[in-house]
C-alpha cells in the first residue's frame, strides 16, 4: 500500500478538515458537511438545515467541472427536498469552480513545485470519466475538462498535457482515451517519466488513491514506464479552503 493509514474513508477525513477549516474562514456563517452516498446524507442535512430555520443556504458541490452525473444530482436532491416543504431557504448554487483563477494556482503551483527537483515527459491529467451518451445529449462535463487542461497549459506552456478519463464501469461507451489503456502504451510513444494529477477531485478517495497511485501506477511501471509521481487532491490544504471561502463570499 503506498498512502499512509488513516481513521476512517479518507474523503470523509478530508471533508471533516474542509469543513472545520471553512468555519473558521467564514464565521459568521454555519458550515455544514453532506454526502450523496454516505453519512451524513444530504436530506438529512437538508432536514437539521431547516429544522435550524435557516433563510439562506449556498450549496457547494465539490466537483470543479459540472455534469449532470454529479452536480446535477446533488441539486436534483435539494429540488426534490425542498418540493416537500411549506416553505424554503434562499437557494445559492455553485454550478462549478474549473475556471476560478485560484483553483488552476494551485494546481499549477504543485506542478511548479515538483519540477523543481524532476522533470517529465508528459503531465498526465486524469479525470473521472462518463458514458459518452451524456455528453452528446449535451452535458458540457467534456469541454469543461477540456478547458482546465487548456488553462494549465496556458500557465505552464513548456510543460506537455494529456487529458485522460478513469474509473469507466458497465458496458456503456465511455470517454476516452482512457486512464488505464494509456499507462499501458505510454512508454510505446516513447514516454517514461510522467506526472499524474486528478483535476476532477478535491480529496483523495478510492478513485484516486487505489484507481491512480496503485493500479494505474503499476500498469505504467509494468509496460516500461521508469517515472511515475502523484500529485494528491487539495485534501486538508487551507489554500483550497480559501478557494471555497472566497466562492462563498462571490455567490
Amino acid at each position: 500500500m503506498r498512502c499512509p493509514k488513516r481513521f476512517g474513508s479518507p474523503l470523509k477525513v478530508y471533508m471533516q478538515q474542509q469543513v472545520a477549516q471553512l468555519q473558521a474562514e467564514l464565521p459568521d456563517y454555519q458550515v455544514f458537511e453532506a454526502m450523496s452516498y454516505s453519512q451524513p446524507f444530504l436530506t438529512d442535512v437538508l432536514s437539521e438545515i431547516q429544522t435550524a430555520g435557516i433563510d439562506d443556504l449556498t450549496v457547494v458541490p465539490m466537483y470543479p467541472q459540472y455534469s449532470t452525473t454529479t452536480t446535477m444530482s446533488v441539486y436534483d436532491v435539494v429540488a426534490q427536498f425542498y418540493l416537500k416543504q411549506s416553505n424554503m431557504p434562499t437557494l445559492h448554487f455553485v454550478k462549478d469552480f474549473y475556471q476560478r483563477s485560484g483553483y488552476i494556482d494551485l494546481m499549477a503551483t504543485a506542478i511548479e513545485q515538483k519540477l523543481q527537483t524532476q522533470t517529465y515527459d508528459e503531465i498526465i491529467l486524469s479525470y473521472h470519466g462518463i458514458p459518452k451518451s451524456y455528453v452528446t445529449k449535451g452535458d458540457p462535463y467534456q469541454a469543461q475538462c477540456e478547458a482546465t487542461t487548456a488553462l494549465l497549459q496556458a500557465r505552464l506552456p513548456k510543460q506537455t498535457f494529456r487529458t485522460t478519463y478513469q474509473s469507466k464501469f458497465g458496458p456503456n461507451e465511455w470517454l476516452t482515451p482512457a486512464t488505464s489503456t494509456t499507462m499501458q502504451s505510454l512508454a510505446q510513444e516513447g514516454v517514461r517519466k510522467i506526472l499524474v494529477l486528478t483535476p476532477g477531485f478535491v480529496a483523495d478517495c478510492l478513485e484516486t488513491i487505489e484507481e491512480i497511485d496503485v493500479e494505474n501506477r503499476d500498469y505504467f511501471m509494468d509496460n516500461q514506464g521508469e517515472q511515475f509521481d502523484y500529485i494528491h487532491p487539495f485534501n486538508a490544504d487551507p489554500r483550497f479552503t480559501a478557494l471555497l471561502a472566497q466562492i462563498m463570499r462571490d455567490r
